[in-house]
């Protein structure tokens, strides 16, 4: 064969195994494009979950967010709540204490029958004086300018008792607790007699046994059942300290003849003691 004639077969060979390989691209064109298409799907759904898994946690914070804003607000509900109990139970404290405080100063069966009726009275009063000798010492203390008034009055020959509603076997005790005891001529409480203040014969009891004169005896309380106690008694004077159960405006209306806020004060302006 000639040069030119075998190549020009060399040429139709490739031809040929060009066609092959056309031929055969064609036939896999479908299957590219299918396999393009399943990308694609595959792509989009990944792109979706993608997007539902960032939209869910989206989601979940800010269902995390109101879960806490939520306990924030039931923390903050529960607070006001405990403030209000907190708040309402101070003022039924006070209350109470307010009850309790304007029934003091008169006998304990008057105090009793106030706080716990009529009916609860005896038993009331049963355990009051029980359990009353256990705690009469707790918080016990002398108040300022009491010790000192005392001495300057006797130093003066003056003498002096404490009168008081109190058991009288108490209140001896009390006074020699707080070492006051030495200081009074007598210590005249109730129990061991039929009376009570303001019962004028419980006056003149204490006035006979102490051989005083009503005229030119004073008396020194902190309640209205002091100072109706002086006036039945036609005691010279009543003189009333805040120390204690009422205050000076609540004292005012049962006109005693002076009130002042201690003991101190008393000292100077009732009895001249420095």
């Amino acid at each position: 064969m000639t040069p030119d004639i075998t190549a020009l077969l060399a040429l139709q060979e490739q031809d040929e195994v060009l066609d092959a390989i056309e031929a055969r691209l064609d036939a896999l064109a479908p299957r590219e494009a299918e396999l393009e298409k399943r990308i694609r799907v595959a792509q989009d759904g990944a792109d979706r979950a993608a997007q539902a898994v960032a939209t869910d946690e989206q989601r979940q914070a800010f269902l995390r967010d109101k879960v806490a804003e939520h306990k924030a607000m039931l923390e903050h509900n529960q607070a006001q709540f405990d403030q209000v109990k907190t708040m309402r139970a101070a003022t039924a404290a006070a209350s109470q204490l307010e009850q309790i405080r304007r029934a003091v100063g008169g006998s304990v069966n008057v105090t009793v029958v106030k706080l716990a009726g009529e009916a609860n009275a005896p038993t009331a009063t049963r355990l009051f004086r029980e359990h009353f000798p256990s705690v009469m010492y707790h918080g016990l203390r002398v108040y300022p300018g009491c010790r000192e008034l005392l001495e300057a009055l006797r130093a003066r020959g003056v003498r002096t008792a404490v009168y008081t509603n109190k058991d009288d076997a108490n209140s001896k005790k009390i006074m020699e607790h707080l070492g006051l005891d030495h200081l009074f001529d007598g210590i005249y409480g109730t129990n061991t007699h039929p009376w009570r203040k303001p019962q004028p014969e419980f006056t003149h009891f204490v006035l006979g046994s102490m051989r005083a004169d009503a005229a030119t005896t004073v008396m020194v309380g902190d309640s209205p059942f002091d100072i109706a106690a002086a006036r039945n008694g036609k005691l010279a004077a009543i003189h009333c300290v805040t120390t204690g159960s009422h205050t000076a405006e609540e004292l005012a209306p049962h006109a005693p003849d002076t009130v002042h806020p201690g003991l101190p004060e008393l000292g100077r302006e009732a009895f001249g003691v420095a």
